[in-house]
Parts: structure tokens; C-alpha cells; sequence
């Protein structure tokens, strides 16, 4: 059995509490698996670079906006429960690893959001590949 804020501890993000709803996680996570999802990146398992999906991560959490002023965003991991759970607002560590955020090291698979809630990314691992997906609430920027 696979506990959230253990995973999310492991992977050097500091669990600061939890906000908003089961149903609020539920939609996002939703947004993602939808077939019709498409990823705004994709990073090859066999790339050598083994920094490639930290690297992309952060170019899209620069570019979105997910981080608050004071590094702070909310997190869903991918473990048992946690779609019965409200959100994990976290920050992250010196040494964190998105690569571990999922159930599996080195398999990510988690949904996060800004703390407005406008803008969502998702990173999961997928067949030969690491995708990191993005929604933004519609009528927002």
C-alpha cells in the first residue's frame, strides 16, 4: 500500500497540509486521463540525459505560473487513496524528484495545480515515454 505523503516526502517535497476538495482532485485527474488528453511534452525513456523530464518539469512550472510567490502548489500522487483525498499544498526541497512522484521510482505519475486553481499539469509515465500534460481554466490566462 502506497501512502501519498510518504511518497511525496520521499521525492523532497515538504507536505505543508492539504486544501480543497475529493472533487477538485477528481476533475483534474479526469482533465488527464481523458483520451483526448495531449502532452505539451514528451521525454523518451531511452534519452540519456538523466535529468531530461526534472529539466522539462521545471521549464513548465516556470512558464505556467504553478508556483506560488513562496514556491507552494498542490499536489496529487498517483498512490492508494489519493483519489479520495483533497489536494497536498507542498514545496519543494533542495533535492526534490519529480521522477519519483508516482508509485514506482522513476515513474511519475501525479497531477498538480496553482494555488488559484487556473492552471493544472500532469506527469505520468506512459508506454515508452514521460508526458507532462497542461490545462488551463478556461477564461483564465
Amino acid at each position: 500500500m502506497t501512502d501519498p505523503y510518504e511518497t511525496v516526502r520521499r521525492a523532497g517535497f515538504e507536505v505543508l497540509g492539504t486544501e480543497g476538495t475529493v472533487e477538485e482532485v477528481r476533475d483534474v485527474w479526469r482533465t488527464f486521463s481523458s483520451g483526448s488528453a495531449v502532452p505539451t511534452v514528451r521525454i523518451a525513456d531511452e534519452n540519456p540525459d538523466p535529468s531530461a523530464v526534472e529539466t522539462a518539469w521545471t521549464r513548465v512550472v516556470e512558464s505556467t505560473g504553478l508556483l506560488s510567490s513562496t514556491g507552494e502548489f498542490l499536489l496529487s500522487v498517483s498512490a492508494t487513496g489519493s483519489h479520495d483525498a483533497a489536494w497536498l499544498r507542498v514545496r519543494a526541497g533542495a533535492d526534490a524528484r519529480v521522477l519519483d512522484l508516482g508509485p514506482y521510482d522513476g515513474e511519475p505519475d501525479f497531477v498538480a495545480t496553482n494555488m488559484g486553481r487556473t492552471v493544472s499539469v500532469g506527469v505520468t509515465s506512459e508506454e515508452d515515454e514521460t508526458w507532462i500534460l497542461v490545462s488551463v481554466r478556461e477564461g483564465q490566462d
